[in-house]
Parts: structure tokens; sequence; C-alpha cells
């Protein structure tokens, strides 16, 4: 069982869906499933923003990685199923980003890891880049900044 953190019930919450989830896609797999998680991402963002004080750009720099691999598998330089390879590589960035901050990024990285060991697919990868999104535009909502 991955780390849990005071006052973070829905960080927990996530942590299990994705855990459960057979496939990563499947957290957005119908309008009910996607509801409960962006719902939850929210209080995830929140609680980032005002308990954990994320820094922007400690979750941009995770967020840009996995944008660095979408683009690549846009451009052909990554193929569909090279996609599981890049996002595991993911996840020493995550380990050391977490070593170095570990109480603002430590949260975030604990729940991204069960995450980023689901992704087999470009569904699955498509799925964790919407979790991130999300998570970081409710982040900047509750007043995440640098």
């Amino acid at each position: 069982m991955l780390k849990s953190y005071p006052h973070s019930r829905e960080l927990d919450k996530l942590k299990e869906t994705i855990e459960k989830a057979k496939t990563l896609s499947d957290l957005f797999k119908d309008d009910e499933a996607a509801k409960s998680v962006v719902d939850t991402a929210e209080a995830v963002g929140e609680f980032l923003a005002l308990r954990a004080r994320l820094k922007t750009s400690q979750l941009r720099k995770i967020f840009d990685k996995l944008k660095k691999i979408e683009a690549d598998v846009k451009s052909g330089k990554v193929r569909d199923e090279e996609i599981a390879k890049e996002t595991v590589l993911l996840k020493p960035v995550l380990v050391y980003v977490a070593a170095r901050h570990p109480r603002t990024v430590g949260p975030l990285v604990d729940l991204l890891t069960p995450a980023v060991e689901k992704v087999k697919s470009k569904e699955d990868f498509d799925a964790l880049i919407k979790l991130t999104e999300t998570i970081l535009a409710y982040h900047r909502y509750y007043g995440g900044k640098d």
C-alpha cells in the first residue's frame, strides 16, 4: 500500500481507484466514471495547493515530461507499442522529484506512480494525460503558485 497523508482522504480514494482499475483508461470509460475521477481529482488538486503547498513548477516538471512523450508519439518518434516503455521511464523522474521535495511532491508521486505502472496502451497514456491535466487545473484553480 502506498503512503497515506494526513487530511488527504480524496488522495487515498483516487490512489485506490487507480490501483483497482483493470486499465487506466477504465477511469474514463463512461460519464459516471469520468465524473467521479474529475470530482476526486478536484479535491486532490485542492489538497496539493492548500495543504501540501505543491508549487506549480514542481507539478509542471512532471507534466512537461508527459507532454514530451505525447509529442514524440504524435511525431512518430515513439510508436504506439513503445508508449508503455517510455512512460515507465517516468518513474525514476518521479522518485527523484519526490526525494528532493518529499512533503510537497511526495503525495503527487505516490498517486501518479501506480497510474504510470498501469499504462499499457495509447488509451491508457491518454488517460494519464487527462488525469494529470485535471489535477494540474484544479491545483492552479485553488491557488497553486510558484
